[in-house]
């Protein structure tokens, strides 16, 4: 404790030079300012209680006045050289000097009336509480001037005039004059101390606002180059489609020409994306300069009118251009002006469903005023103040109807403040919502910076095209050489691609059908892609845009299987698929989720909600193809399953059907086996390996011949449940995380869920269940033990387990079969069943069994 407080006495050393010294230079500040303050203290304060000499000394009153003259003499004098060189660079000995003068003079006037036992003392303990409050002394300093003044203040009881009687008083003044310093001297350790942890903490603050403005601006510049890097391979490819696309390399088929058309809009979207991301990157960073040229924003508002009215008009709304009287020829930025108008036309055609926009001109004066005007969806008062914000989005959730990056405000707005405008916005929800932009018509003269462009504006415009549905438009003329994409690509951009007609894909390339397949994407080019390429593929497919027309049409016409992008409006894919699952007519449909989320959550929930497959954007359309036949021919089998077994309660055929049964159920054993070897001919082959393993220990253990039938086709598709199960994890080359260890455990008690109808005449399922069991309960996915475990079940566990050690796994190379045998050796009535472990070392070691290849 002891050295604790001489620690806090003394002061921790400051390592860090630079906050020792700023700390330094702000005390040394302060304790000026604070000197000053501490005089003008003393000059009102001394002269005020003298009122208290003419009451309680009136003998003493010229002394005491003497006293207190000099006083104020001396705060004076203080006062007067606070700016001079030497206060100026020891405040804190003035401060001190300053505390020991003021508290003598007091002690001074104790001597006269009493010494120690004067009740003038109170005063010593005013004057060192004001003084050590309001200046900024170090804890030396206090410790010292106390010594001083308390030292003068004992100095009359040398003389011993003083008798017993006044032993009390003593002690009592001593008593709260050491107390009132030691708390003088602990507030100024404690205050400085507190002064020097909130520099530090300023010091971190400041420097971790530094360090976030320049990782700011890393990743302003990561942005530009990154996007700047993609846009150069991005406009290479643009090349080489427009070429495909208007027939420069020769005729294509329509169901080409239609998919050639998706890939050239959609590249056109992302180009537009990259350039905008450039334009916020250059913004940031200060870069982004003014072109100006003499413009008739009449004739350019009129013009973008024109080429986006097709687009409205295809909506069922109205888009109209009302100038409000003549608008002078301007000074303006041409590409970011057309930006501005362009950005929110199409975000007004996004947000209206009905209705009518109407974009409006006025000049006031030197203003001009351009609004543009709907009766869309509107804006909820919350979002109102953030609707500029950087990638705000109204509505960010899974549902969300309307696509978008939320920087298309944020550029328009600080377009606008870059010609010196300004933008608002006033919206009422369900009603609509007003853009008012105000602009300077003298912007050349705000703006002396601005590059001046020597082309103006041509005095007429040639008459604009409408856009035709489903082809594209003459290309309007590129204003900015940052934005290559121009007004008439944006409005061709904005049209919705019409579904490809069924004819174009009949003929002798198509394959009929073998599978009715409902197709769930709310982005109108992907679904019409993956509608065209699974019709060529051979299925029958329904492609609808969202969560709740899917459910609907499931409803009406059960599919074999539902494809689902995940984020869609009114209904995402998690919900489609609990309504899926959770509804008995629908629950065996199996569902495939297409989705662009990355890791393994977004996989995870909806394995938890009863997903059968995930397949990632961008959708390889072969994969998604292989997924469609596997899952319908498991559903297949679970429908052939369920058909066998209503088949077993006709008495008047009990016999020959038994025998059908077994046929059928081999048949169908076979055929899931050959869906497993499809999709993964490792997995398939560690089967096959098992089967004729645990055939010859069946045999050793001398079952019936016909558990060992039921052995047999058991372990034929045991890791059959493995098909629910991610490629990239099943064929991970290194160790399994914890989720992804969970997500393989499942495959047992999705393997029994496959085949949970075919229970006749084996019970297969309940094989499979519990083939991952050990006789200790630690084993998956029920912890089952011992005798409650099918002498059957026992078998398969020794077998899997011996093949699993003794061949390669993508994870570790093969270990061997006498690895595997000590293995299951040790583990010999602990894990695995005694009688089955001492059957399988017989087996190997005794007939020299060996595993198939």
């Amino acid at each position: 404790m002891a050295l604790k407080m001489l620690k806090l006495f003394l002061g921790e050393p400051v390592a860090d030079p630079g906050l020792k010294e700023q700390f330094e230079r702000e005390t040394r500040s302060l304790s000026r300012e604070m000197l000053s303050l501490t005089c003008l203290i003393g000059m009102f304060l001394f002269p005020l209680f003298g009122t208290l000499d003419v009451i309680v000394f009136p003998r003493l009153y010229p002394v005491f006045w003497a006293l207190r003259l000099i006083e104020v003499v001396v705060c004076a004098v203080l006062y007067a050289l606070a700016k001079s060189k030497w206060v100026r660079s020891h405040p804190a000995d003035a401060g001190m000097f300053l505390m020991i003068a003021s508290c003598l003079n007091i002690v001074a006037m104790c001597w006269l009336t009493g010494g120690p036992t004067s009740v003038y003392y109170a005063g010593i303990n005013l004057t060192i509480l004001v003084v050590i409050f309001v200046m900024i002394l170090d804890a030396r300093r206090a410790l010292l001037a106390c010594a001083v003044v308390y030292a003068f203040f004992m100095l009359p009881l040398l003389s011993g005039s003083f008798d017993a009687s006044q032993t009390a008083a003593i002690v009592s003044n001593n008593y709260f004059l050491l107390i009132t310093m030691a708390l003088a001297v602990l507030w100024t350790l404690i205050k400085n101390r507190t002064r020097l942890e909130a520099l530090r903490g300023r010091r971190s603050l400041a420097k971790a606002n530094e360090e976030l403005k320049q990782l700011d601006a890393l990743k302003s510049q990561f942005f530009a180059n990154v996007s700047h890097e993609v846009r150069t391979p991005l406009t290479s490819i643009l090349g080489p489609i427009a070429s495909l696309y208007q027939g420069d390399a020769g005729d294509l088929a329509a169901d080409q020409q239609a998919l050639i058309e998706t890939v050239y809009r959609n590249s056109l979207k992302l180009l537009d994306m990259i350039n905008q991301m450039l334009d916020f990157s250059k913004i940031e960073a200060g870069k982004m300069p003014l072109r100006l040229t003499r413009e008739d924003l009449g004739a350019t508002l009129r013009e973008t009118v024109d080429i986006f009215r097709p687009i409205a008009e295809r909506k069922g709304i109205r888009l109209d251009f009302r100038p409000g009287g003549d608008v002078p020829a301007v000074d303006i930025d041409a590409g970011k002006f057309e930006r501005v108008v362009t950005n929110l036309v199409r975000n007004a055609l996004k947000f209206t469903d009905h209705g009518s926009i109407l974009v409006t001109l006025r000049a006031e004066g030197l203003r001009i005023r351009l609004a543009v005007e709907d009766t869309g969806i509107g804006i909820a008062p919350e979002h109102l103040a953030s609707i500029f914000e950087r990638f705000h989005q109204v509505d960010g959730s899974s549902t969300r109807r309307y696509e978008g990056t939320g920087i298309g405000l944020t550029l328009v707005k600080e377009y606008v403040e870059l010609m010196r405008g300004t933008i608002s916005v006033t919206s009422e929800l369900g009603r609509g919502t007003r853009f008012e932009i105000e602009l300077p018509a003298n912007l050349a003269d705000l703006a002396p910076e601005a590059v001046r462009e020597r082309r103006s504006a041509p005095s007429g415009r040639a008459p604009t095209r409408a856009v035709p549905a489903g082809g594209r438009p003459p290309s309007a003329r590129c204003r900015d050489e940052g934005a290559p994409v121009s007004i008439g690509d944006l409005a061709w951009m904005e049209q919705i691609a019409p579904p490809l007609d069924a004819e174009l894909l009949s003929g002798d390339d198509a394959p009929p059908p073998v599978d009715r397949v409902l197709l769930a994407e709310d982005n109108a080019d992907l679904r019409a892609f993956l509608r065209t390429m699974l019709i060529r593929s051979g299925h029958d497919v329904v492609a609808v845009a969202d969560g709740v027309e899917a459910w609907e049409a499931a409803e009406r016409d059960l599919p074999d299987v539902i494809v689902s992008d995940l984020m869609m409006p009114r209904l995402d894919g998690y919900e489609l698929l609990r309504k899926v699952k959770g509804t008995s007519a629908t629950r065996q449909i199996p569902v495939i989720l297409i989705t662009a989320k990355p890791g393994l959550e977004a996989k995870l929930k909806g394995y938890e909600h009863g997903a059968d497959a995930f397949i990632g954007k961008p959708v390889q359309i072969r994969e998604l193809d292989a997924r469609i036949r596997n899952l319908t021919a498991e559903h297949r089998s679970q429908l052939a399953a369920i058909r066998l077994k209503e088949m077993e309660s006709r008495e008047d055929e009990r016999l020959r059907g038994f025998e059908k049964l077994r046929l059928a159920l081999k048949s169908t054993v076979q055929s899931i086996a050959a869906v497993a070897e499809m999709r993964d001919p490792y997995t398939a082959g560690h089967q096959r390996r098992v089967a004729d393993l645990a055939l010859a220990l069946g045999a050793e253990r001398g079952l019936s011949a016909d558990c060992i039938e039921g052995l047999h086709m058991a372990a034929m598709i045991h890791d059959i449940g493995k098909i629910r199960i991610p490629t990239e994890i099943l064929s991970k080359p290194s160790k399994l995380t914890a989720l992804e260890f969970e997500l393989i455990k499942t495959h047992a008690q999705a393997g029994a869920d496959i085949l949970k109808g075919i229970d006749f005449p084996w019970p297969i399922a309940r094989m499979i269940l519990e083939h991952h069991e050990r006789m200790d309960g630690s084993g998956y996915p029920g912890g089952l033990r011992g005798e409650s475990l099918l002498p059957e079940s026992r078998i398969l566990a020794v077998a899997d387990a011996v093949e699993a050690i003794s061949t390669h796994r993508p994870y570790r190379p093969a270990l061997g079969i006498e690895a595997a045998l000590a293995e299951i050796e040790a583990k010999k009535g602990l894990l695995f069943d005694a009688a089955a472990v001492d059957a399988c070392l017989t087996l190997f070691r005794q007939k020299q069994y060996s595993l198939p290849v």
